[in-house]
């Protein structure tokens, strides 16, 4: 029987524009005593509804107390054709 926390992950802001900062935070109270925790992060662009690039990159999140883990990332890229 799993008897663990769920844990949960956000990104700020919700729209993102180039050269943006991007906050991604994981909240897990089974992770409290870890310092750091790794994740992989997807990106998706779109133009309209239609998808136009994937991109990943592996982070690692710092412990800011509680369970709770930040890290910032800059975005950066090209606008591509329109």
């Amino acid at each position: 029987m799993d008897t663990g926390e769920s844990g949960t992950i956000t990104t700020a802001p919700a729209d993102i524009a180039l050269g943006d900062n991007v906050t991604v935070t994981i909240t897990d109270a089974d992770l409290i005593n870890r310092s750091s925790v790794d994740a992989y992060v997807t990106v998706r662009r779109f133009a309209g509804t239609v998808q136009t690039n994937v991109d990943g990159e592996n982070i690692t999140l710092s412990a800011s107390g509680g369970g709770v883990f930040t890290a910032t990332l800059a975005t950066s890229g090209s606008a591509g054709a329109k």
